[in-house]
């Protein structure tokens, strides 16, 4: 999944393609350029954006982006080992 402030799509509501595995791709505060979105599209990221008409600072992004992430697949609880 890749954070897109221009994204069509908001945060995916199924979790059909998070079974295995999930990576979270997280740009730059002016959004990605067309190159960007290219080599995402080819290695089959999913383009979503968090808020609509709003940019997020890339460090709340990736807060906000793993939190999403983890609750859709299940991880209820984090633990450092």
């Amino acid at each position: 999944i890749a954070l897109d402030v221009y994204a069509e799509a908001g945060w995916p509501k199924e979790t059909a393609n998070l079974d295995r595995a999930a990576c979270l791709a997280i740009g730059p505060e002016r959004g990605w350029n067309q190159h960007d979105r290219a080599a995402l599209a080819s290695a089959e990221f999913e383009t979503v954006r968090l808020l609509k008409g709003r940019v997020m600072r890339c460090e709340t992004a990736v807060t906000v982006g793993l939190t999403l992430l983890l609750d859709r697949l299940g991880v209820s609880e984090y633990s450092m080992s």
